[in-house]
């Protein structure tokens, strides 16, 4: 759709505190513009999965703090940016607990403004780690990655991660063994 949410700090929060739980966001359209976080996943106990096809406009763009996995896909119209450069992650998620942490970025993030991140994910339990990008990603640090996986991580970069300005740090840094990269 065309819905546009403007002007909170926070765009669409999104908790449940069910044990096994999960939360779910799907946008096909419209625009989010907040001062601290377009689109928040909160779930300490379960899952979430967020289908983003809207614009945002925020220092952290989708954000996902989950204890059993979660799955974040950008596409279409769904652009992030940062509100002021250098500020903020444009996708940041982490799991705690057994699930996997899948982050797809088919939707530019920083591509007007970019943030200090582009996309962070990580695991601090057994989950896995997987990124993968067919949309550019503009940052001072393009993808941070980390697991408490062993194995089974993998980055697939399929488009260009850019530091514009030349004022980057590491177009990729991967902070734990079991990382499979493809450039």
């Amino acid at each position: 759709g065309t819905s546009i949410v403007n002007g909170f700090s926070t765009g669409v929060r999104m908790t449940q505190s069910a044990n096994g739980g999960f939360v779910y966001f799907n946008s096909t359209g419209g625009s989010i513009t907040a001062t601290g976080i377009g689109i928040n996943a909160d779930n300490a106990v379960g899952s979430a999965t967020i289908e983003s096809q809207t614009a945002i406009v925020a220092p952290n763009g989708i954000r996902a703090t989950v204890g059993t996995g979660a799955t974040i896909t950008t596409s279409g119209g769904g652009t992030i940016n940062s509100n002021a450069v250098g500020t903020g992650t444009g996708i940041f998620s982490t799991s705690s607990g057994s699930g996997n942490v899948n982050v797809a970025v088919g939707a530019a993030i920083g591509g007007s403004t970019r943030g200090a991140t582009g996309v962070n994910a990580s695991t601090t339990g057994t989950g896995t780690v997987t990124i993968s990008t067919t949309a550019a990603i503009t940052a001072n640090t393009g993808i941070v990655a980390s697991s408490g996986a062993a194995t089974g991580n993998s980055i697939n970069v399929g488009a260009l991660v850019n530091a514009a300005n030349g004022g980057g740090v590491a177009g990729i840094l991967v902070q734990s063994a079991g990382f499979t990269t493809t450039v």
